[in-house]
């Protein structure tokens, strides 16, 4: 696809994250936070990329990328905004904030992504520094609304595991089957390019090199088979920031080098599309296979068919039995 009717779309709406993940780079701190898109701007964004026909007319509207989505004061709107022109929504949160959010609004959501270090104020002390209390509040208020709208797609538990929280996987199961939303357990990794890039090549200080090996669990980076006929699948997506930016990829950061392109609303924005699969950066990502350790990093802990760290789809029946085999 490249660059001309994408079927995923990032749109960074909040450009600012209230976690404290320490794998994170916004939660390290390593970048500043940015603005609120608003919801004048996001309609004149969606609007130009109708108007370029760089958004398929299924197009899916992702409306994050490093920052929590529902502290944009405007996010119902946004979200009314994306039913009007048809297009359906997918949004992650750390459900530290709960809005109320209007039927409209919430019949535009397909998958809500929900992300959870553990299940005990012990792992949220550790990552995200939130009340566990008022996350579950939170959680259940949310899927309190999507039932009473009826809401066509789901909620989805991702509950990060580290090496230190295994033993919260069935709580947080139990939880998700109690509300009666999806469970998706998987490997927590490094979500900061440049350290993970300095980690992978043995370029990090002590200190940080052994944080990471001390919680991470990172066996599936020093054992990895870079497969040449993997596509990165940044290349058919487009991934903008909250000021309408166009942006190289949605895992690099505002700190990298060339992170900006070009903005939506210029003249020969479509013209300069190209960019986005001719950056040296990310040929040396592809090459070096971090593009695809990146996009695979999170194997869900069902996944049996794992050979040479290669990622295999997982039907779902596998996954119902691995979970019930969590409650024996």
């Amino acid at each position: 696809m490249k660059n001309s009717n994408f079927k995923q779309i990032v749109i960074e709406i909040s450009g600012a994250c209230n976690a404290h993940c320490p794998f994170c780079i916004t939660g390290r701190g390593d970048i500043k936070p940015g603005k609120m898109m608003s919801l004048d701007l996001f309609k004149k964004t969606v609007l130009r990329l109708k108007e370029l026909e760089l958004a398929a007319d299924d197009c899916i509207l992702a409306l994050y990328s490093w920052g929590e989505p529902f502290l944009n004061p405007e996010i119902n709107e946004i979200l009314e905004f994306c039913a009007d022109v048809n297009h359906k929504v997918y949004l992650s949160t750390n459900a530290s904030v709960y809005k109320s959010l209007s039927s409209k609004a919430i019949n535009a959501i397909t998958y809500m992504f929900i992300s959870m270090p553990g299940f005990s104020q012990t792992a949220y002390n550790r990552i995200h520094g939130f009340d566990v209390r008022k996350i579950k509040a939170n959680i259940e208020n949310f899927v309190r609304d999507f039932k009473k709208y009826s809401q066509p797609g789901f909620i989805q538990l991702r509950q990060h595991i580290y090496q230190w929280n295994p033993e919260e996987i069935p709580m947080c199961a139990r939880f998700a089957a109690r509300l009666g939303v999806d469970f998706y357990p998987y490997y927590a990794y490094v979500a900061h390019y440049d350290l993970f890039k300095k980690y992978k090549f043995g370029q990090l200080d002590r200190e940080t090199e052994q944080e990471i090996n001390n919680n991470i669990l990172t066996y599936y980076l020093h054992n990895y088979k870079n497969e040449p006929d993997f596509e990165c699948p940044q290349f058919d997506m487009l991934s903008l920031d909250e000021s309408a930016n166009v942006v190289a990829c949605c895992n690099l950061a505002k700190n990298c080098d060339k992170f900006v392109l070009f903005n939506i609303f210029d003249e020969n924005a479509k013209e300069k599309m190209c960019a986005r699969i001719n950056m040296e950066e990310c040929q040396y990502c592809f090459q070096t296979g971090l593009a695809q350790i990146s996009h695979t990093a999170g194997i869900p802990l069902w996944a049996n068919e794992i050979k040479n760290c290669e990622y295999k789809q997982v039907k779902k029946e596998k996954k119902n039995k691995w979970l019930k085999n969590i409650f024996g």
